[in-house]
């Protein structure tokens, strides 16, 4: 929704395309052989568009981002999900009692997100909503008219249908296979994917967006999307490919996002002390970035930059330097910038320890 996370579950309950196609997902559940229901027209495409991407954002905030959405709205949307999921529920009273028919209906909601043999944790907080959203942008929204579409509301937000889709392939992958199957090393060393299915249907859908918003071709969407929209598609994709154990195509990935964005950047090392009761120096990894953007100059004298600084350690403090204090080589000059760098003489700041 084209509105902040605080009320997304708010406007969710009110929306009155939500009920519709809540009511869809669990009549598809109970009678697979029927085919959902298409959206046809440009408005119920972005009806449709509106609630899954909210039901998304929602079941994120609640189980990745934070913070948790009020409760009176929840309770409206759950209390929408427990109607639609009696209406055409097949269940019997064989249950034991204990058994609630928001636990019954959560069940069934895992059971719709089985794919290749197996099934998401059961616990899950809100898993209905995820339901929703992949039916909604992998069946109901499988054939749009238009790929972009424009909601309504102050920010006037686009979104690429088919880009979502792959969003909710993913997230959908690693609910099944975080934190123990993504980018393990028996998949990096096999190539062998414990969820072959799924892991198709994100390789798939990452061609389908790359087709569309990188595409020079006259049906792509290319010319929808600035710059900053295509870095962050590679940026994505590369991180797709790190969990599916690609990790030869991720870094082809980055390349690319880096040569569209002029963005330079490389990885060096240096010899340094972390502590100043540290005897020995040890090799730190140090990474050199520099942006297309220009840097703004601050005229000596301004104290602005004061105000940014955290506050310097003590000291009697044992723990860390203020700065790491990398080892002078024998010509004078610090740590030697990898060549690729050396003509943009990027200043000491530019040196940023990430390891020890």
């Amino acid at each position: 929704m084209a509105s902040t996370l605080h009320d997304a579950a708010t406007q969710l309950a009110a929306n009155p395309a939500a009920q519709a196609l809540i009511q869809e997902l669990f009549e598809h559940a109970s009678h697979a052989h029927i085919a959902p229901n298409l959206a046809q027209t440009a408005e119920y495409t972005r009806d449709a568009v509106e609630v899954g991407i909210a039901a998304l954002n929602i079941f994120l905030q609640i189980n990745v981002t934070g913070p948790v959405p009020s409760r009176q709205p929840m309770a409206d949307i759950e209390s929408q999900f427990l109607m639609a999921w009696e209406s055409t529920s097949q269940a019997t009273t064989s249950f034991p009692s204990a058994v609630t028919p928001m636990t019954r209906m959560r069940r069934d909601c895992v059971r719709l997100l089985e794919i290749d043999g197996v099934s998401p944790y059961s616990h899950i907080p809100s898993l209905e909503l995820f339901c929703l959203a992949r039916h909604i942008f992998t069946k109901t929204l499988s054939t749009p008219a238009d790929d972009v579409v424009q909601l309504p509301g102050p920010d006037a937000q686009k979104h690429s249908i088919s880009w979502t889709r792959l969003r909710v392939h993913v997230w959908h992958y690693k609910l099944i296979a975080q934190p123990s199957l993504g980018g393990s090393t028996f998949t990096k060393s096999s190539n062998w994917i414990e969820l072959p299915s799924l892991a198709t249907q994100i390789t798939d859908s990452m061609d389908a967006v790359r087709s569309r918003i990188l595409s020079d071709d006259v049906w792509a969407d290319g010319g929808n999307w600035s710059i900053h929209d295509k870095v962050q598609f590679l940026l994505e994709a590369a991180n797709n490919n790190i969990l599916l154990g690609r990790s030869d195509k991720a870094k082809e990935l980055v390349e690319e996002a880096t040569r569209m964005n002029n963005f330079l950047y490389a990885l060096s090392g240096a010899l340094g002390k972390r502590t100043k009761f540290q005897e020995k120096s040890i090799s730190q990894l140090v990474v050199l970035a520099l942006s297309q953007e220009t840097e703004t100059v601050t005229p000596a004298g301004d104290d602005e930059e004061d105000d940014t600084k955290p506050q310097a350690l003590q000291l009697n403090d044992d723990t860390l330097l203020e700065e790491i204090q990398f080892t002078k080589e024998q010509n004078g000059g610090e740590a030697k910038t990898l060549s690729r760098l050396q003509t943009l003489s990027p200043p000491k700041r530019f040196y940023h320890s990430q390891l020890a």
